[in-house]
């Protein structure tokens, strides 16, 4: 696994030199260059704009108490092309830019949310968030693929039950009887 993750970067290495070689041979060495630094600008600026839409979205999904599937799969697809946007190389660039059109982002963050949900370091941390949910929202990470895992640190949470006592100072204020009663250090149930 580690040779063809080696590869991989070697080969995105290759393409990103050879397309640096070839746009600074049509346009020039500092437009090239230039060219790098407009893209990153471009990248964060399309993030901030359709960020707060998706994030509209996502408020939007949640207040309806949809499960906001595609918002999140929007969002990921948004990270992962700025993250591309930012990286130096016209090729990533492309392919960040890419990202940023509604379908193709949704698709690829369904996709890559799919590969998260089964990977067990990923759902491991997922489940134990949603550990203990009760609403229809608590088989949320099944969507993308992850088991519903019940993790043992749920165990050692304290259930409050009947019998627990609280002990503390109340104060009554009944507006008919005009005076304040202060009852403290008594056992309340």
């Amino acid at each position: 696994m580690n040779l063809i993750i080696l590869l991989i970067f070697f080969i995105w290495g290759w393409i990103e030199i050879s397309a640096f070689i070839v746009i600074g041979s049509e346009v020039g060495v500092v437009l090239t260059i230039l060219g790098v630094f407009v893209t990153a600008m471009i990248g964060i600026s399309l993030l901030k704009s359709q960020g707060r839409a998706v994030m509209d979205s996502l408020r939007t999904d949640i207040a309806q108490g949809r499960p906001p599937i595609k918002s999140v799969a929007d969002s990921i697809g948004l990270l992962c092309g700025a993250v591309l946007m930012l990286l130096p190389g016209y090729v990533t660039d492309a392919i960040g830019l890419a990202l940023f059109l509604p379908g193709i982002r949704t698709v690829a963050g369904l996709w890559l949310a799919t590969r998260l949900g089964k990977s067990a370091r990923f759902t491991s941390y997922a489940g134990t968030a949603q550990a203990g949910s009760n609403d229809h929202n608590s088989n949320f990470g099944a969507h993308f693929g992850a088991t519903n895992r019940q993790p043992s640190s749920t165990s050692d949470r304290h259930r409050w039950d009947d019998n627990d006592i609280i002990e503390g100072e109340a104060e009554d204020k009944t507006p008919d009887q005009g005076s304040k009663t202060k009852k403290s250090d008594k056992k309340l149930n």
